[in-house]
């Protein structure tokens, strides 16, 4: 093992992460899985925020309560839907 050979990078951004420690429902993930996929389409993803502004129905997840130590995103009920 020589660890020169190791690959190194930046430090993630841990906001990019925030959704997995937020008690969120299946409206905020497809919000967050859409908004991920709007930074490989940057000015469909101007419009879509010009959109947002302009109609003030703005996301965010802030508005989502941190999960609590050792709390699942889903509650038991949720976990059976799952399929």
């Amino acid at each position: 093992h020589c660890p020169e050979d190791e690959p190194v990078r930046e430090p993630l951004d841990t906001n990019d992460f925030e959704f997995e420690r937020r008690k969120i429902d299946t409206m905020a993930l497809r919000e967050e899985i859409y908004l991920e996929a709007l930074r490989y389409h940057p000015t469909r993803r101007e419009q879509y925020f010009e959109e947002r502004m302009r109609t003030g129905t703005g996301y965010s997840i802030a508005k989502y309560r941190f999960l609590e130590p050792g709390e699942s995103q889903y509650t038991s009920d949720e976990e059976g839907d799952a399929g």
